[in-house]
């Protein structure tokens, strides 16, 4: 019975996280925003969750060891005093967080110290693909309403969404431009780390499939106009590019090792810029284009104009940033400050910031501005600050720094892993949405397929790099 229960959990735990990843991304698809379906579907799946973690905490003796894992147990710990302290303003939702933080660390991140590195990577490669095909399905159709001339602003389904090209953005499927577009980029990352894997004169099909996996994702980051999925975009490919290309036939190359980075590296800087500045200048072009034959049909008496192509100029208005490059960030970064010195050692609860905010600083930009409310300030690490006070940033900063460390002598150091495509994808992914988690909230205090893919790919990083100790 004990070694049949053995060969189920493993199959069983790879179950859960695909589909954890296919709830997150449902749940920010407009096609499903508000579907009852997906509110039995979050029960059962935390149900099956919470069945792992029980088995898990009987045999923590083979996860205890998981980098920096007490870290996160005490981090846990703290998000459930501060909701306490903070009562008043809601707790459910904050049991809510507290729970859904307690199924990333102890399910996604946590690995068995008994399964092989290879178990992981064929377990990695299902989430990939998985999620790599969802966000393809996802682009073909975004990408067709934007042909279509299709755009949405009010009751859909549902809910109250927008769907499709509206305000000069692409929303398609997604439930926001940004996170689609950092969605897109981490698929970009995904597809140039399969490219590498591939032998270079087999598997025509599979790089063709990359190839407009791409081309798709390019368009969607493109059309979305988003600031942070460009930032994410830049760096993320970049790290991808040269990891990849540095690693390529390490080993053969005749270059010494300094030089050959170097190289690698000013050529996966320039592809980068070359991705982002050909993105502006593809807008550009084709905002061109379409001004002049509406121009051109507004001059002729005969012809028709047809009121649909107006909608078609692709960009947002540039007049929210001609005064703040920043977009509110910074006065939300600020704002966060400001409430987090009201209680500075607990913090206030991630899930009652605003109500926090209205009761003790009404006239802080978080709740007092032009625009509407905000539930976050928009970087993660203010709003662990804001959300569990100095405890809280200490012990998350405390697990990060011992991941890099750990990052750093085991991957940087050793030349072998240096050459491994499934470490590099690891690092390349986490590169990503460390970088989204800058702007918007992600990583923590959300369930999204950024903050599912991040915690596993750390994990997995994690247990691979403990693991093999040649």
């Amino acid at each position: 019975m004990l070694k049949r229960l053995e060969t189920i959990i493993p199959k069983a735990e790879t179950a859960f996280k695909v589909l954890y990843i296919l709830l997150v991304l449902l749940s920010f698809t407009n096609l499903m925003v508000g579907n009852p379906v997906l509110r039995y579907y979050t029960y059962a799946l935390v149900l099956f969750g919470a069945v792992l973690l029980l088995y898990r905490a009987v045999h923590f003796k083979r996860f205890v060891r998981t980098k920096g894992l007490w870290i996160l147990v005490l981090f846990c710990g703290s998000i459930l005093f501060s909701a306490f302290l903070n009562r008043k303003y809601g707790l459910t939702e904050s049991l809510q967080s507290f729970i859904w933080t307690t199924l990333q660390f102890g399910l996604l991140y946590a690995c068995d110290e008994k399964r092989d590195i290879q178990e992981y990577q064929r377990e990695f490669c299902i989430l990939a693909v998985v999620f790599s095909v969802y966000i393809l399905l996802a682009n073909i159709v975004s990408i067709g309403m934007f042909f279509a001339h299709y755009g949405v602003f009010g009751q859909y389904s549902f809910n109250e969404t927008i769907i499709g090209f509206v305000w000069g953005r692409l929303w398609g499927v997604y439930s926001d431009p940004n996170n689609g577009s950092v969605l897109c980029v981490a698929s970009v990352v995904l597809s140039i780390c399969a490219w590498a894997a591939l032998k270079p004169k087999s598997n025509r099909g599979l790089k063709a499939l990359l190839a407009v996996n791409i081309i798709l994702d390019y368009f969607y980051i493109m059309l979305s106009d988003s600031r942070t999925g460009m930032v994410c975009a830049l760096i993320g490919v970049a790290c991808a590019l040269f990891l990849c290309l540095s690693a390529r036939d390490f080993q053969k190359e005749k270059l010494k090792p300094i030089l050959k980075n170097t190289v690698c590296l000013i050529m996966a800087i320039v592809l980068s810029f070359v991705f982002y500045f050909g993105s502006q200048l593809l807008k550009k072009g084709y905002n061109f284009t379409l001004e002049k034959v509406i121009e051109a049909k507004m001059q002729d008496p005969d012809a028709s104009i047809d009121d649909s192509n107006l909608v078609l100029i692709t960009g947002r208005d540039e007049a929210d940033t001609e005064s703040d490059v920043s977009n509110r960030r910074f006065s939300l970064w600020k704002s966060g400050i400001e409430i987090w010195r009201t209680s500075p050692i607990f913090g206030v609860s991630q899930r009652n910031i605003t109500s926090y905010a209205k009761d003790v600083l009404p006239n802080t930009y978080l709740v007092n501005n032009d625009l509407s409310d905000f539930d976050s300030t928009h970087n993660m690490f203010i709003d662990v600050l804001v959300s569990q006070g100095i405890v809280g940033i200490l012990l998350i900063v405390a697990f990060f720094v011992s991941v890099a460390v750990l990052i750093i002598k085991r991957f940087l150091l050793i030349e072998k892993n240096r050459t491994n495509v499934y470490l590099i994808a690891l690092i390349s992914v986490l590169v990503v949405f460390a970088c989204s988690c800058m702007f918007v909230l992600d990583v923590l205090y959300l369930n999204s397929a950024a903050t599912v893919l991040f915690w596993s790919a750390l994990g997995y990083l994690t247990h691979s790099l403990q693991k093999d100790k040649t």
